[in-house]
């Protein structure tokens, strides 16, 4: 999770999307807005946001149109995450002249996404000027400036996040006058997640905490820091009340997973986990991540998509590219292999055909 952010933040910086905004009174700052459900995406952003002292500015679907236009106008924002879901409501304001200075939008994929529709925004933002940038894209450019090594963006001093930084701006709904913003610092945040923990709000690896209080309400991101500090599990919401029962069956499919004080990485990354010893070999794309753990306590917090097929494997069902039977070896997506051992065998080609 880490080196995406770490991607994102390049991907930022090399295409210029969010640049110095100058204020006679408050200083310089620079903004990115984000207008999405709660996703992982949504916490990369943000993060890689903080490698470079970006201001997040939460946007949300009960702002209302107006609120929303006097928000992106505020703080001048050029650049916005967003679902494919949101963008028509972008497009409106855009379409008026609404929001001059708007240009870019990272898009986010959905479940709910139609191909036609996603085509025919895509030709409306292109028509008034404003340029579509697919997520993916964005971490693939940054990724490509370490594989390229670019030194000009490798080596540029970002202006990592301080406790006195501004890490959000969270607004009110405006029910009352004009949207209110509240600035948070990285120091108020991290202060009030303590208190949380301090009155008894204890959490550890072992919970699974599910995500639907919007990320832009300033409680949900106490939550999260608490969860991110515990090395709790996150599920997110699909943010449909109508598939709850179906998010909370699915909810550890999403779950970040600690393994120490400075690890941590989401489920659907880790391709197979291979016992050493006293040590566990989390294995992914990006690299093998070890921890000292066990099966059966690491299992309990695996999804059902983890299955047993070895006495040393553990593998990612989700992940699997190919079965070899003839020398009884699992091939995932990056051509990787673990073993399979005879006694799990069985069970694991029923659970592949």
């Amino acid at each position: 999770m880490y080196d995406t952010c770490v991607d994102f933040a390049k991907g930022v910086e090399l295409l210029g999307l969010c640049p110095v905004i100058h204020t006679q009174i408050s200083g310089d700052f620079k903004f990115l807005g984000i207008y999405s459900r709660n996703r992982e995406e949504w916490l990369i952003s943000s993060f890689g946001s903080q490698m470079n002292s970006i201001i997040v500015v939460t946007l949300y679907d009960t702002l209302g149109m107006s609120s929303i236009e006097f928000i992106i106008n505020q703080t001048e924002l050029t650049s916005i995450v967003i679902e494919n879901k949101n963008i028509s409501k972008i497009l409106e304001l855009k379409n008026q002249n609404k929001i001059p200075k708007l240009k870019n939008l990272i898009c986010l994929k959905t479940h709910e996404d139609k191909p036609n529709e996603v085509e025919e925004n895509i030709k409306k933002c292109e028509a008034i000027g404003l340029k579509i940038i697919n997520y993916e894209d964005l971490i693939n450019i940054g990724k490509k400036c370490v594989e390229e090594s670019d030194v000009e963006i490798i080596n540029k001093n970002y202006n990592k996040a301080k406790p006195d930084s501004i890490l959000l701006i969270c607004y009110t709904s405006g029910t009352v006058g004009v949207p209110k913003g509240a600035m948070v610092t990285q120091h108020s945040l991290t202060l009030a997640s303590n208190v949380m923990y301090t009155i008894g709000y204890n959490l550890s690896e072992i919970d699974r905490i599910y995500s639907f209080l919007p990320l832009a309400h300033i409680m949900e991101q106490l939550i999260f820091q608490v969860c991110l500090t515990f090395g709790t599990q996150t599920g997110f919401s699909s943010g449909s009340l109508n598939r709850l029962l179906e998010d909370l069956n699915n909810s550890p499919a999403n779950s970040f997973i600690k393994l120490n004080s400075k690890t941590i990485i989401n489920q659907k990354d880790i391709n197979f986990i291979k016992r050493d010893g006293m040590k566990l070999v989390f294995c992914t794309n990006s690299g093998e991540y070890e921890t000292y753990n066990s099966f059966n306590k690491i299992s309990s917090k695996l999804s059902n998509n983890f299955i047993r097929c070895h006495k040393s494997y553990i593998a990612n069902t989700d992940n699997i590219l190919n079965i070899n039977t003839t020398s009884n070896t699992v091939i995932f997506d990056n051509n990787s292999t673990c073993d399979i051992g005879p006694k799990y065998k069985n069970n694991l080609m029923e659970v592949f055909n």
